[in-house]
């Protein structure tokens, strides 16, 4: 918050207050954020727009959610340095299969593997949570926080941990209730 009052064109720093705010279990604020942090960079914030997807698709917007995260890929120009995000949001989308994204994220002898491999847990286990509920995605959450991944998408392993336990919460908040 301090970050957005110094400097209120921060994209980034709407994006880690939505992360807290999501931390928090405060889906509606977290949402709101993200949309920011997107609008003060619209080419930007892969990952807010990842958030934005978990979110909606939770509250019951999954169509609406992968139109809005369609339309922002296929404007977007692909570069080195994203060349992971349009695989998980794909998979997010339906476009791959989970299989896919792990045999994705373990190519390559590079030291971003061990964040791929993580980022691939994660988003496996949370559309698994949102489409069978919590016993199935827990299967995925210790293994994500056992990655040792040097960069986390919701930027902690708290926020990757209790992803189960405060979903229902959030989707309760981003619609409204």
């Amino acid at each position: 918050t301090r970050a957005i009052e110094l400097d209120p064109a921060n994209a980034w720093g709407y994006y880690a207050r939505g992360n807290t705010r999501y931390d928090a279990g405060a889906g509606a604020a977290a949402l709101a954020d993200y949309r920011k942090a997107c609008e003060l960079d619209p080419a930007g914030q892969p990952y807010a727009r990842l958030g934005i997807w978990l979110l909606r698709a939770a509250a019951g917007e999954r169509e609406a959610a992968t139109e809005e995260l369609r339309t922002f890929l296929a404007g977007r120009e692909s570069t080195s340095e994203d060349e992971w995000y349009p695989h998980l949001a794909r998979f997010l989308m339906g476009e791959l299969s989970a299989a896919d994204l792990f045999e994705r994220a373990a190519a390559g002898d590079d030291s971003g593997a061990a964040g791929r491999k993580c980022d691939a847990y994660y988003y496996a286990g949370a559309l698994r949570l949102i489409r069978r509920g919590r016993p199935v995605a827990q299967e995925f959450r210790p293994r994500s926080a056992h990655a040792r991944a040097p960069r986390r998408p919701w930027g902690s392993r708290r926020a990757e941990s209790g992803f189960a336990q405060r979903l229902t919460p959030l989707a309760r908040g981003a619609r409204g209730q």
